[in-house]
């Protein structure tokens, strides 16, 4: 029998993990990241906000704790060795839903529209190491068929620059001045969806008009939404 780990948490999600897939934890190379990634190049901010979150995921957790929905952060920057000698890129959240399931998530950060310049909508372009790394999570942490969690979802977190907004102004979240939408596509339905954009890169991405047709607001998709308003009232300190 492999040796198994579980691990209870205080937001109450339970994590069992086959301990034979997983060697040791290692530092990312240098540049592993690609340099005009928008997750990473942003500024920083908030000088008592943990320095290994940007600030797309940093309101994530702002609006999790607004909804009153548990999660577990996990630390990016960090790749984990397999029992095969090749590394898995790290999740950034579980998120616990209002009904009880656990998601596997990755935030993604995006401008809206895409730049100060640009005019382009709903830009949700993923890489092919996000799709696998996330689809394989999903099998690490659902052991022997066991459903604590076997999910996952990319989270497209949008800094709304305007004139557009992604969602009505009233729900959008402010967190620090900048308002900012949220919305989900689980992994499969990418999959099901995307096209391949960047033989250089190993880039996918969603057309925007059905993008806009399969993509749910994060309080509806984790079920934390009552009436016609989102329960997130926005971090302004």
């Amino acid at each position: 029998m492999p040796a198994r780990s579980t691990r209870f948490f205080k937001s109450g999600l339970r994590i069992v993990v086959d301990a034979s897939l997983l060697k040791r934890r290692v530092d990312a190379p240098p540049g592993s990241r690609r340099p005009e990634d928008e997750t990473c190049d942003e500024k920083r901010i908030g000088e008592v906000e943990r320095m290994d979150k940007n600030r797309y995921e940093i309101a994530f957790e702002h609006y999790l704790r607004s909804l009153r929905l548990p999660f577990l952060a996990n630390r990016q920057e960090r790749r984990f060795l397999l029992q095969n000698g090749s590394t898995l890129k790290n999740f950034d959240y579980i998120v616990s839903s209002a009904s009880g399931e656990n998601w596997i998530v990755d935030v993604k950060g995006r401008r809206f529209p895409g730049g100060a310049q640009s005019t382009k909508y709903w830009k949700n372009w993923t890489t092919r190491g996000d799709l696998t790394g996330l689809l394989r999570w999903e099998n690490i942490l659902s052991v022997d068929g066991d459903l604590y969690i076997d999910r996952s979802a990319f989270v497209f977190a949008y800094w709304t620059l305007g004139p557009k907004f992604p969602a009505p102004q009233e729900r959008l979240f402010i967190d620090k001045g900048v308002p900012y939408a949220f919305f989900v596509v689980s992994v499969k339905e990418y999959l099901a969806e995307a096209k391949f954009i960047s033989p250089r890169w190993g880039t996918f991405e969603i057309p925007a008009k059905r993008f806009q047709e399969i993509a749910v607001p994060a309080d509806e998709f984790f079920g934390a939404r009552t009436g016609n308003k989102t329960n997130a009232p926005g971090f302004n300190d």
